[in-house]
């Protein structure tokens, strides 16, 4: 397969797949078969706000998603992931938090943390053409995104987009939070939900919280018996969590109903940021 063919056609897949990854969460499109893991939200923003420049409409789609579903989205793991993970996108991150601010007046601080951690000193084309060609802007250009250093059309929305599907496994995250809030818990209850046991450090690390604010959330959480706390290890006792899956019946079977003992987490962070290095390797051959 020469190269440009192989470009083409993983562009091709990594566009198909945050499609289908959106449109599971209320973007407005066909899905014909529902995957199993649980999204990792802003995870798979950082991931689009790269790859979505070739795709004008995917990426206006996500900000008419924002508008309904962005009071569920946690500004500080945003903040805590780009403080480990360089996505190349956190400019265009801003750049949107911006607008976002602008949409949502009730919001305008929550947005404005964030519109502010990375500035753009470069002034560049938002949108691509596949072959990597910019695309031309009109005279009408979006302010909040010119302010950020991208060029684009003023954003319209169509206002398709609808809440994320409370029912389905791929949205526990947003479903958590919203029952928890924007807290530590609702990430706990979320990575537990496949009836793993793990170590606070170990939660902690994976879901982008300090280990202390897990590990009281933890302490708290087991008080209600919905968790317990196992100790492992010989030499050293380690406390290691779990939810509890007969003193929870009622979280397991209404909240979390078909989800605990099959595993259904993707590590999005991981994979997001191999999925974005690969494309700037394949990318940096051609322009």
């Amino acid at each position: 397969m020469l190269l440009n063919e192989f470009k083409n056609q993983y562009l091709d897949l990594l566009l198909s797949f945050l499609w289908k990854q959106w449109s599971s969460l209320g973007v407005a499109g066909y899905v014909d078969k529902e995957d199993e893991w649980i999204i990792d939200p802003e995870a798979l923003l950082l991931l689009s706000f790269s790859i979505a420049r070739y795709d004008a409409r995917l990426f206006d789609e996500i900000l008419d998603w924002m508008n309904v579903n962005g009071k569920f989205i946690n500004i500080q793991r945003f903040k805590n992931i780009l403080k480990k993970y360089p996505f190349i996108s956190r400019t265009v991150l801003c750049a949107v938090a911006d607008k976002m601010a602008n949409i949502e007046p009730r919001r305008k601080n929550k947005w404005q943390q964030l519109a502010k951690l990375y500035p753009n000193n470069t002034n560049e084309i938002l949108f691509f053409a596949k072959n990597g060609t910019a695309l031309p802007v009109g005279k009408n250009v979006d302010i909040e995104f010119q302010k950020h250093g991208f060029h684009r059309n003023n954003l319209e929305l169509r206002h398709y987009s609808s809440l994320f599907k409370s029912g389905k496994a791929v949205s526990l995250i947003l479903k958590s939070r919203a029952l928890f809030g924007l807290n530590a818990r609702a990430e706990v209850i979320s990575y537990l939900a496949d009836g793993k046991t793990a170590h606070p450090s170990k939660i902690s690390k994976d879901i982008f919280y300090y280990q202390k604010t897990v590990q009281d959330a933890l302490v708290d959480m087991k008080i209600s018996e919905a968790i317990y706390c196992s100790i492992q290890g010989r030499e050293k006792n380690i406390a290691c969590y779990k939810i509890n899956g007969q003193n929870c019946l009622e979280l397991k079977m209404n909240f979390l109903s078909g989800l605990i003992g099959r595993p259904c987490s993707l590590r999005w962070k991981k994979y997001s940021l191999k999925f974005q290095i690969y494309w700037i390797r394949t990318i940096r051959h051609f322009f």
